[in-house]
């Protein structure tokens, strides 16, 4: 945060993503800036030993997008979601589309907070699915209500 990198990866944020077109950068800034925030006081596990977090391009209905995943050499390829951070904070990543730190730290960044910009909101997003079982129709807060949620609670 204190290399510039983190303004960069803020603005690139902003920029690519539809999800914030509408948001103020200082919005963005702050929301992304107690993320980090909480990021750094995390001690790590390991949960995840041998696994990387991929990030790659990819390509559905001629649109390229940016794909970042979990990947090991035994169980293959795994979403991100509901990961609790703890588990993933000292993973490797390899970066196989971005061209600097910014980027890769962008989209690593937007990854984890598609389910909330906090670790228990993440989490609790988790618990809910899990309480309403395989075969209920599961409903989840969308990214701007989990948004909303999340810089209300200060978190």
């Amino acid at each position: 945060m204190d290399r510039g990198y983190f303004n960069k990866t803020v603005a690139f944020l902003h920029t690519v993503n539809d999800t914030f077109k509408d948001r103020k950068m200082e919005e963005v800034y702050s929301a992304y800036t107690n993320a980090i925030r909480e990021l750094i006081e995390l001690p790590g596990s390991e949960e995840l030993e041998g696994w990387t977090i991929i990030v790659d391009s990819e390509e559905q209905d001629g649109e390229e997008y940016s794909d970042v995943y979990l990947a090991d050499d035994q169980e293959g390829k795994a979403a991100m979601d509901f990961i609790d951070w703890n588990d993933i904070i000292d993973l490797p990543i390899d970066d196989r589309i971005s061209r600097e730190l910014s980027e890769k730290l962008g989209h690593v960044l937007y990854e984890i907070t598609w389910w909330g910009f906090t670790r228990s909101s993440v989490n609790q997003q988790r618990e809910e699915l899990e309480i309403k079982g395989e075969d209920a129709v599961v409903e989840f807060s969308s990214i701007s209500a989990i948004w909303m949620e999340d810089q209300e609670e200060g978190e």
